[in-house]
């Protein structure tokens, strides 16, 4: 092995020295290429500093979404029970809404902050976490995201289980409220890929599809301050808009026991003013 190795670098010289190379530039063709590995840090980016953002950003979504149910299916059962009577003997329609979607906002966050650190503890066994460069500040702009978005779809999920008589109803209405803001998600390649695109950009100022697209957007590249801001207003005015209408809907569809409200009778009802 040894003695082939010689004879192999013995006709590389001699082959360079035949091609009119000197000794020194002979010496600097057959020089060994060092390598160095490093860890792709600071304006390089990391994958990590990629992928936590949109994952992140994913799990709140999905779980302002599961939570705005488990609030729809308290308010068929509150309604069907008749509790709800006795609640608003004491209290006005809208500090029940508010207090229904404050409440399970709290619990919704615990839900998180449990399945962040579990997800934390399972992966530091297996991905190595020392790459991963996030501060509190990266999270701001999610978590803004995330809370608008809950107010907004739990006031649509609350308002829609005051509108149903019983569970099998609201299983075929919360499909209605999904979807809608379920679209950025399938589209979440195209949106990586082109996050400036124009018609991602008009997403970002479409209230049902705010909180997904944003989310997507701010973990795929850097926004202007202004177009972040420009859209969290848009999402918080939608999301009081959404609200107002949701208190109507819900002081007057809550106390129909024995029915569900159909789309023209909800239409008269917020056109009336009740």
């Amino acid at each position: 092995m040894i003695i082939s190795e010689g004879v192999k670098s013995a006709v590389t010289l001699y082959r360079l020295n035949t091609m009119g190379l000197n000794p020194d530039q002979v010496q600097q063709a057959i020089a060994p290429v060092m390598l160095q590995n490093r860890a792709l840090t600071g304006e390089e980016g990391s994958l990590y500093d990629f992928l936590i953002p949109f994952i992140f950003g994913i799990i709140l979504m999905f779980s302002a979404m599961f939570s705005g149910q488990v609030l729809m299916y308290g308010v068929i059962k509150e309604k069907r029970n008749r509790i709800v009577e006795i609640l608003l003997s004491s209290i006005s329609s809208l500090d029940l809404l508010l207090g229904k979607i404050i409440g399970f906002g709290a619990l919704g966050l615990l839900q998180i902050v449990i399945w962040i650190t579990v997800g934390l503890i399972v992966a530091k066994r297996f991905l190595d976490l020392e790459q991963l460069s996030l501060s509190f500040a990266d999270l701001i702009t999610p978590l803004l995201f995330f809370f608008g978005g809950y107010l907004l779809f739990s006031s649509l999920y609350a308002a829609l289980g005051a509108t149903m008589k019983d569970a099998e109803g609201g299983s075929q209405m919360q499909g209605m409220v999904i979807l809608v803001p379920m679209v950025p998600l399938f589209a979440s390649s195209a949106i990586l890929m082109a996050p400036n695109a124009f018609w991602v950009r008009l997403f970002s100022f479409l209230p049902p599809f705010i909180p997904v697209t944003m989310l997507i957007r701010v973990s795929a590249t850097t926004l202007p301050w202004w177009e972040v801001a420009a859209s969290f207003v848009m999402l918080i005015i939608s999301v009081a808009f959404v609200i107002y209408l949701g208190a109507r809907i819900f002081s007057r569809g809550i106390l129909q026991f024995e029915r569900t409200l159909s789309l023209k009778e909800i239409g008269k009802m917020l056109k009336k003013g009740y």
